[in-house]
């Protein structure tokens, strides 16, 4: 067996060759802790939750609300006090644990415990008992788009049909209103319209006709009726113009006889005085 000397390296190249293991794993890791420390720490900011209020202060903030507004219904999302919307939308799902009082207190301010899709599902069914009413005044459910007696009820309808055509009608409303025969397809009721407004054009036409041909036959009798009196008046004119013609004949005569009888009278007078003279 060799004796390693101070000076000669063969233990120190042996010690190289056989390394412990994990040597190469733990070099690895000390350059990755060199390069975290060369990053700069990057430390997360936690938002500080502002301190819960106490019921009594939700209370108070609820009753100042009813007393300008005359109301408890907090819109979702209320600008001047958004938590006191979010308090009031958690009540109502019952999210916040509340006592047998707290809840007295709330009925005694008139608060709405009706959440969103409770009020949704009760005017949708407001709406729909309209719809049943307005089939039994006209006898279908085709609500024209401009219906001025319930306007409300015309954009209802349109809005249902177009839930329906994106596939968003839920199936037990759509279930609900194809049991009052509910149109769905508001170009069929145009059409439907068009025809009807057609045959009332078409009958109005034919009345139309009627009253023209009626009036051509009231004209046609008319005219005849003044053809028929004009030639009277014509006739009458002819004998009147006739009789004066005679008339001024006879005044004629008349004349001529007068003049005659004038022309005598002078005669037989002159022959008078010759006679007078000659006894003398």
């Amino acid at each position: 067996m060799r004796n390693v000397g101070p000076g000669d390296n063969t233990g120190h190249e042996l010690q190289q060759q056989k390394k412990p293991p994990g040597s190469k794993k733990g070099g690895s890791s000390s350059s990755n802790n060199n390069k975290k420390q060369q990053q700069p720490q990057q430390r997360t900011k936690r938002r500080s939750r502002a301190p819960t209020k106490s019921f009594e202060m939700r209370l108070f903030e609820l009753q100042a609300f009813k007393g300008v507004k005359g109301h408890c219904k907090v819109p979702y999302g209320w600008e001047p006090n958004p938590s006191l919307a979010e308090w009031v939308k958690h009540v109502r799902r019952g999210c916040i644990k509340l006592s047998d009082e707290q809840r007295t207190q709330l009925n005694t301010l008139g608060f709405d415990w009706e959440n969103a899709s409770a009020r949704f599902q009760r005017e949708w069914m407001q709406q729909y008992d309209r719809l049943k009413a307005y089939k039994l005044e006209f006898g279908n459910c085709r609500v024209p788009w401009k219906y001025e007696p319930d306007q409300s009820l015309a954009d209802w309808v349109c809005t249902q049909r177009k839930k329906h055509a994106k596939g968003k009608m839920r199936a037990d409303r759509k279930k609900d209103l194809d049991a009052i025969g509910f149109t769905w397809n508001a170009l069929g009721n145009s059409n439907t319209a068009n025809a009807n407004a057609n045959a009332n054009a078409g009958t109005t036409s034919s009345s139309a006709s009627g009253n023209k041909q009626k009036r051509k036959t009231s004209i046609t009798t008319t005219k005849g009726k003044d053809t028929k009196k004009r030639k009277h008046d014509n006739n009458t004119n002819d004998d009147g113009d006739a009789n004066l013609a005679s008339a001024s004949l006879v005044v004629e005569s008349i004349k001529a006889e007068l003049q005659q009888q004038k022309r005598q009278a002078a005669a037989a007078s002159s022959k008078t005085e010759a006679r007078v003279t000659v006894k003398l």
